[in-house]
């Protein structure tokens, strides 16, 4: 019975104490100021897209606020850093190495991984622009680095949750719940977009397909980025170089076309129309569009 009990303090002593954030002080501050910042984009971008102001916007107003909500996300990590990244190399910091991260996965993402929500989503974008690239509003690429930035560390949270919560605690569930993490950040990422309150910028015709199949694309995006966000500068002491961060970035948005062509070519049309080469870019006669002025 004592060496039982013994035994059992030993191994609660050896169960790491769990973090949210990262144990690496440089990494940790980026984490923490992202947190800090996402419910600052959040309800500066949900006043402008879901009260109106933002369907009457062109191009130069639709950018210049794109330029803002994008500074504060990408510079912002570099005003709060921690101490032990004051004096130190650009390209050796953390927020340096994650926002080159995410600003590749932002472009791949938009130019090549929209055509996935026009074709199997059926999402729809009413922006009023004119400067678009590969049919996607160009103020969407500098949003999708804030939103990203969030993503990540949202993700790692559920990384670490799995590794020193769950697994010291029920080893068998290490993995379910390593794997559920990314599908539950996507599952928030659908439930955001699928509402019923921008439908003059950016609606699905199907919203339950959507938030179902739409969980899944994003989840899977989510799985096959986390090793790379998890294990990018995590232990103090470990720096990877910035041109690994480029090829990881590259490799990591490889295998997402990848999954989501497996997807559009031998999932969805199980459940859904594939409409092939469509452009769901004011695209209003029979969508889910209001029309401007509506």
């Amino acid at each position: 019975m004592t060496v039982g009990v013994a035994q059992s303090s030993v191994g609660a002593a050896k169960a790491p104490a769990f973090r949210w954030l990262a144990s690496n002080p440089a990494k940790r501050a980026t984490e923490r100021f992202h947190l800090f910042y996402a419910p600052v984009w959040g309800v500066a971008v949900g006043a402008v897209m879901m009260t109106g102001i933002a369907e009457r916007w062109g191009d130069a107003e639709l950018l210049t606020f794109s330029l803002v909500i994008f500074a504060g996300s990408a510079f912002g990590p570099f005003v709060w850093a921690a101490p032990t990244d004051r004096g130190r190399p650009l390209t050796e910091r953390y927020a340096f190495k994650i926002l080159v991260w995410v600003s590749i996965f932002s472009i791949l993402g938009n130019y090549f991984g929209t055509a996935f929500f026009y074709e199997v989503l059926h999402a729809h974008y009413g922006f009023q622009t004119q400067w678009n690239w590969n049919h996607v509003p160009l103020p969407l690429y500098l949003l999708t680095v804030a939103y990203f930035s969030t993503y990540v560390v949202l993700v790692n949270i559920g990384w670490r949750l799995a590794r020193d919560w769950v697994r010291p605690r029920a080893p068998a569930l290490f993995w379910p719940a390593a794997v559920a993490a990314p599908f539950v950040v996507a599952g928030l990422e659908s439930a955001l977009n699928a509402n019923p309150w921008m439908r003059g910028l950016y609606c699905f015709d199907e919203p339950v397909f959507a938030l179902s199949f739409g969980t899944l694309a994003y989840g899977l995006q989510f799985l096959i980025a986390m090793p790379f966000w998890i294990g990018l500068d995590e232990t103090p002491g470990k720096s990877q170089p910035v041109g690994r961060v480029v090829v990881g970035a590259l490799a990591a948005y490889m295998m997402i076309f990848a999954a989501n062509e497996f997807l559009k070519e031998c999932v969805a049309p199980n459940f859904t129309v594939v409409a092939h080469g469509h452009v769901g870019l004011r695209d209003y006669a029979g969508s889910c569009l209001k029309p401007p002025g509506r």
